[in-house]
C-alpha cells in the first residue's frame, strides 16, 4: 500500500498545483478596457493643461491653457474650463481670450468661449488701439483668422466704444463688422494719425 501511495505521489502532487495554478490565473485577471466609453462620453480627462500649436518652423503660435481639460470622441470636442488662448503668430497682433468655459472642434480650429468673456487684440504695427471686446460667447476660427458672436457685445479701441448685437471680427483685413443695434461713441481722430498731414 505505501509502495502505491509512494508510486502516486508525485502524480497528485502534480494534480494539485495544477489546479492552483489554473485558479490562481483565473482570479487574477484583471478586467482591461472591456467597457469602452460612449462616443459622447469623455474619454480623456486633465486638469491643469495647457496645449500649444506649433507652426512648420517649430514657433509656438497658440496656447491654450485652462484648470481642466476633456476630450469627446463625437466630433473631436475639447471641453475647457477657466480657459486662456494666447494667439501669437509672427507678424501679427497678439490675440488672448479669456473666457468661463470653452468649447474647440477639428483639433482646436474652431472654438466657442462662453460665460465672461473677453478678447483683446494688441495694438497693430501700423499704429491701431487695441482692440477690447466683451461678451457672453465669442467663437473663432482659426483657419479663417475670424471671430464673432451672435449675442451683445461692447467693444473698445482707443477712445471709441461700441455696443452691438452680433459681430464678425476679420484679423486679416483689420476688420470690425456690427450685425445689429449698433449704439457707438466716436471720437474723430486728428488727420496725422490717419496718414494725411496737417495744412501749416
Amino acid at each position: 500500500m505505501q509502495d502505491r501511495i509512494v508510486t502516486f505521489l508525485p502524480l497528485l502532487l502534480a494534480s494539485v498545483l495544477g489546479v492552483l495554478v489554473y485558479l490562481l490565473n483565473q482570479f487574477s485577471v484583471v478586467p482591461f478596457n472591456q467597457r469602452h466609453a460612449a462616443a459622447q462620453e469623455a474619454d480623456l480627462v486633465a486638469s491643469s493643461a495647457m496645449l500649444v500649436r506649433l507652426n512648420e518652423k517649430g514657433q509656438a503660435v497658440s496656447r491654450l491653457t485652462a484648470s481642466s481639460v476633456q476630450h469627446v470622441p463625437q466630433d473631436d470636442v475639447m471641453l475647457f474650463e477657466s480657459p486662456v488662448l494666447l494667439q501669437t503668430e509672427p507678424g501679427k497682433p497678439r490675440i488672448t481670450v479669456v473666457g468661463e468655459r470653452a468649447r474647440t472642434i477639428h483639433r482646436g480650429d474652431q472654438a466657442w468661449f462662453y460665460g465672461a468673456v473677453v478678447l483683446t487684440r494688441d495694438a497693430t504695427a501700423d499704429g491701431g488701439a487695441e482692440l477690447l471686446v466683451r461678451g457672453s460667447e465669442i467663437w473663432l476660427d482659426r483657419q479663417k483668422e475670424t471671430a464673432g458672436s451672435a449675442q451683445f457685445i461692447t467693444a473698445d479701441q482707443g477712445p471709441h466704444h461700441v455696443e452691438a448685437v452680433g459681430f464678425i471680427a476679420d484679423h486679416r483685413q483689420q476688420t470690425l463688422e456690427l450685425l445689429s443695434k449698433v449704439k457707438m461713441t466716436y471720437v474723430p481722430t486728428a488727420r496725422t494719425a490717419l496718414g494725411g498731414s496737417v495744412p501749416r
